[in-house]
C-alpha cells in the first residue's frame, strides 16, 4: 500500500513539473510561439 501511495505521489509531482515547464510563464510553449513568429517574419521578408 505504501509503495502504491509513493508511486502515485511521484507521478503527481512529475505531471505538475511537466505542466509548469511546458505551459508556465516563459515555458516551452511561449518559446515555440516566439520562434514561430520569428520564422513567419523572416519568411515574409524573403524576396523572390
Amino acid at each position: 500500500m505504501r509503495n502504491l501511495l509513493m508511486t502515485a505521489l511521484m507521478l503527481m509531482v512529475v505531471v505538475l513539473m511537466f505542466i509548469q515547464v511546458v505551459s508556465g510563464s516563459g515555458g516551452l510553449r511561449d518559446q515555440i510561439e516566439a520562434k514561430g513568429s520569428d520564422a513567419i517574419a523572416q519568411i515574409s521578408n524573403v524576396t523572390p
